[in-house]
């Protein structure tokens, strides 16, 4: 039986994608972002990120934006590999 992708994976998947931060974070279902960001770091994964500026219902919220630059991106996918394996995707041809 495969299981259900995990925060960690859905947030991995979306960085190879496109950059992200805490609110767009909020849609795939992760509350806290920097602290995934720091998880997947401490298993290898090289994370960018720079302090940005958001519109928000009371104005403007400052946040961190995370992406994965291309030179790392070819180490996350290796990661995210090694989720779906976890999870019981045969990754064979």
């Amino acid at each position: 039986m495969i299981k259900p992708p995990t925060k960690k994976e859905r947030v991995l998947e979306t960085l190879l994608e496109s950059p992200l931060n805490h609110f767009q974070a909020e849609q795939i279902g992760d509350h806290a972002l920097p602290s995934t960001v720091a998880t997947l770091e401490k298993i290898g994964v090289n994370i960018s990120r720079r302090r940005i500026t958001v519109p928000s219902r009371f104005g403007v919220a400052h946040c961190c934006e995370y992406w994965i630059a291309p030179e790392n991106a070819k180490q996350a996918k290796e990661v995210l590999k090694t989720f779906w394996t976890r999870r019981g995707f045969s990754l064979a041809a």
